[in-house]
């Protein structure tokens, strides 16, 4: 499934069958139940609620199991979003995570969300291990979005993320994620043909 088809499915699930948030637990990793071929964990944003953290794993091989891939979303209610995410400067977006790391992320999708705009960021791939890792002894992962990059140029395109995301900002709180992260790895290995 491509990832804007994914991210129709998730926004469509959010609009009409809202039931498997009403089973999270708020500020707490856990189980998405409305993909029959990907098993997902995920958990709300702690700036803006609406938006969530995802993790995807999905059952191809071993291998893929333990490589889950990271998504976020972001809400934006700027004036004129809807127009603004229809012709974002670049898809690809410079972001740091924890105050630490500044790493690339990619638009993988975007369009109109309520009284505004939602996009669909791609983090990254990474071994469970490693996100296990990395994660361990914190409380909260954040994410904030600093600049459009043009990836051919190797430079920040002008144009402000201000502009387009009004919290370029979310906290997503780590309670039970690495609970989560190898409970979805279980379930995907078991459901590798």
């Amino acid at each position: 499934m491509s990832r804007s088809k994914l991210f129709t499915v998730i926004l469509l699930h959010f609009i009409f069958f809202n039931c498997s948030y009403a089973e999270l637990i708020i500020d707490e990793w856990g189980e998405e139940s409305f993909l029959d071929d990907i098993i997902i964990v995920s958990v709300n944003g702690q700036v803006t609620a609406g938006d969530r953290y995802r993790l995807f794993f999905r059952p191809l091989s071993e291998k893929r199991c333990n490589q889950p891939d990271s998504y976020i979303s972001f809400y934006s209610v700027v004036d004129d979003a809807v127009e603004k995410f229809n012709n974002l400067p670049s898809k690809y977006v410079v972001a740091n995570i924890n105050d630490d790391e500044t790493f690339l992320t990619s638009i993988e999708d975007s369009g109109e969300f309520i009284a505004g705009a939602r996009a669909l960021i791609y983090t990254g791939t990474n071994t469970t291990e490693n996100l296990i890792g990395y994660h361990k002894d914190k409380d909260q992962i954040k994410i904030q979005l600093i600049a459009f990059y043009d990836y051919e140029e190797k430079t920040y395109h002008p144009e402000k993320i201000d502009d387009y995301f009004d919290i370029p900002v979310n906290t997503w709180s780590l309670n039970g994620f690495e609970d989560a992260v190898i409970f979805a790895k279980n379930k995907c290995l078991a459901s590798v043909e």
